[in-house]
Order: C-alpha cells, then sequence, then structure tokens
C-alpha cells in the first residue's frame, strides 16, 4: 500500500493549514460501522483514513493549504469573523459516496449525500464551506472545490484504477446511511499546532472540588 502524500511539496518554513468540522466518533456496532466492515471485507485494500485514526472523523472546510507562521493570527482571526454569526446545526449524511484527490492517486469511501440532493444539511455544510471561503479569499489563500460536495472521508485505498474505483461505487451505492453529524465546533489545524477552535462551544473542565 502507498504512502499517503500531500498536494503540494513541502517548503521549509510553510505549514499544512486545514478547517474542518470535527464529528462524533462512529459505533463500531452501529449501521455505518457495520457498512465500513462489510466494504473492507469486500475490498481488503481499503484502509481507515487518518482522519478516524487519529484526529477522528471530520468533515472538511476548507483545502488543505501552506502557510507561514506569520499568517496563522490573520487566518485565525479572518475565519472567526467569517463564521462569527453562524448558529449550530446537524448535518445528516444519507449516501456513502466515493471519490478521487486532485492527483488521481487515492480513491475515498466518505460519508455524503445522493447526488444532486438540496438538502438542508447540505445546504448548511456549503454555506460554511462558503464562509471559510469569503476567510482565506482576501489573504490569498486556496479556496474550496467549485461545486463542492460536503463529505467525511472514511476509508481510503491508494493507486486506485479505474475499475476499482468504478466498482466501489457500484457498491456503495447499494448502501443506505443516515449519519448526523452535530456541526457545533468548527476547528483550524496548522500542522504540529493543536487544533485552534474558531467556531462554537467547547465544554469547559470541571473545576476542582
Amino acid at each position: 500500500m502507498g504512502a499517503r502524500a500531500r498536494s503540494f511539496p513541502h517548503v521549509e518554513g510553510n505549514y499544512a493549514t486545514h478547517v474542518r468540522a470535527p464529528a462524533g466518533a462512529i459505533a463500531r456496532d452501529g449501521a455505518l460501522g457495520a457498512a465500513l466492515r462489510a466494504l473492507v471485507d469486500a475490498f481488503p485494500e481499503l484502509e481507515e483514513c487518518e482522519a478516524l485514526t487519529t484526529k477522528g472523523p471530520h468533515a472538511s472546510l476548507s483545502r488543505v493549504f501552506p502557510i507561514r507562521r506569520d499568517d496563522w493570527k490573520d487566518v485565525y482571526e479572518s475565519v472567526r469573523r467569517e463564521l462569527a454569526s453562524m448558529r449550530p446545526f446537524e448535518a445528516v449524511f444519507d449516501a456513502l459516496r466515493v471519490f478521487t484527490n486532485d492527483d488521481g492517486t487515492r480513491a475515498f469511501v466518505a460519508a455524503g449525500f445522493r447526488e444532486g440532493t438540496t438538502s438542508e444539511s447540505k445546504t448548511a455544510l456549503i454555506d460554511a464551506i462558503d464562509r471559510v471561503n469569503a476567510a482565506l479569499e482576501p489573504l490569498d489563500f486556496p479556496t474550496y472545490y467549485d461545486d463542492p460536495d460536503p463529505h467525511v472521508s472514511l476509508l481510503w485505498v491508494a493507486e486506485a484504477s479505474d475499475e476499482t474505483v468504478r466498482t466501489l461505487k457500484e457498491h456503495v451505492e447499494s448502501i443506505d446511511i443516515a449519519w448526523r453529524l452535530d456541526v457545533n465546533r468548527i476547528v483550524c489545524e496548522i500542522s504540529g499546532q493543536p487544533p485552534k477552535t474558531v467556531w462554537g462551544r467547547v465544554s469547559l473542565p470541571k473545576p476542582d472540588l
């Protein structure tokens, strides 16, 4: 299995940066967990995404992009400003989808929305993406993909052939899911730094009594 790679070359002094909405853990004994296990049984080359094993599942609200240390504060403040008026919401993903990365070297199975849907959940996530775009564009950082299709990546396979992608798509189209993501916190993650909350409420630790 090939190693995963960034979509941009490493440059000394650059930090990979990503804005995302964290999701709760996926219950292994739930419907989505069972569907993922069945997929891995059918396609042994699939692996769990890093998002599941380290950061936890999340919906991306930006691309991963490089920034310099001097830009950290401006990015945090701009994203906070654009998200300030957004209200928490629940997103219900109703389908498993297959996506490929920019250079076609990896395929991903993700919780997403059925093609053509205009559900409130998808619209709300696109609004969040639009707000992050509005924060990053004036700072000359890349915005999200045109015609965004929000999703949470769950499984991946490297060097996926066109045939593998086609077969995966045919397989997941037959799977029905209804997985809920409470969007009540958004973080900006800069490589090597703890995730910084840029919107939402964070539970305070209980006081020592």
